[in-house]
């Protein structure tokens, strides 16, 4: 998703085969834990090219076909850590809190052409190998989430199925948490 080319064969095939271009996801990213004393510029342009370039290069060239269409809506997926940083985890956090600006300046700059523009901010989720258990940035002990339980994809999923669906016509330049209430804290 960071190659220009590439993105611009993904939303041109994108458009044939679907007739257009109604709802973008930008949900490809990455995660690497790392202070900044830790974190080389290798990683840091890691961070920043899946995190930040990715979704701008499919943004960019999804906004022409969406204003063609009279409007249509874009979800990015960021992180709780976009919100409130993440110990260890400098790069990621920055870049996903460049992301959350993007999205509300982008939220702005296409409202005039109906296209809405939010994010989803995750905090952690449980992962495949450990259904159960939430996986921390930073190595160190999650607090436990007010509801319960460990967040799911199908969690994020619903939130962002929601922004891109017409229910949510007056809902742009949001950030909005789906973290079981850790963010609350």
């Amino acid at each position: 998703m960071t190659k220009g080319d590439r993105v611009e064969l993904l939303v041109q095939g994108a458009i044939y085969n679907f007739g257009g271009l109604d709802i973008l996801v930008n949900a490809a990213g990455a995660r690497e834990a790392g202070t900044i004393l830790e974190t080389d510029e290798k990683r840091w342009d890691r961070m920043m090219q899946a995190n930040l370039k990715g979704p701008f290069l499919v943004s960019r060239l999804a906004v022409t076909p969406m204003k063609a269409r009279g409007g249509g809506s874009i979800v990015n997926i960021a992180s709780s850590a976009a919100l409130h940083g993440a110990r260890g985890a400098s790069a990621y956090a920055a870049a996903k809190g460049g992301l959350v600006a993007l999205t509300k300046s982008m939220a702005i700059d296409f409202a005039p052409d109906r296209i809405r523009v939010n994010a989803v901010c995750p905090g952690s989720l449980a992962s495949p190998s450990s259904p159960q258990a939430p996986q921390p940035l930073d190595g160190g002990a999650l607090p436990e989430a007010p509801l319960g339980r460990a967040g799911t994809p199908d969690d994020v999923a619903r939130l962002a199925l929601y922004l891109a669906s017409e229910e949510a016509a007056w809902v742009t330049g949001a950030d909005i948490s789906v973290d079981g209430g850790q963010s609350s804290r």
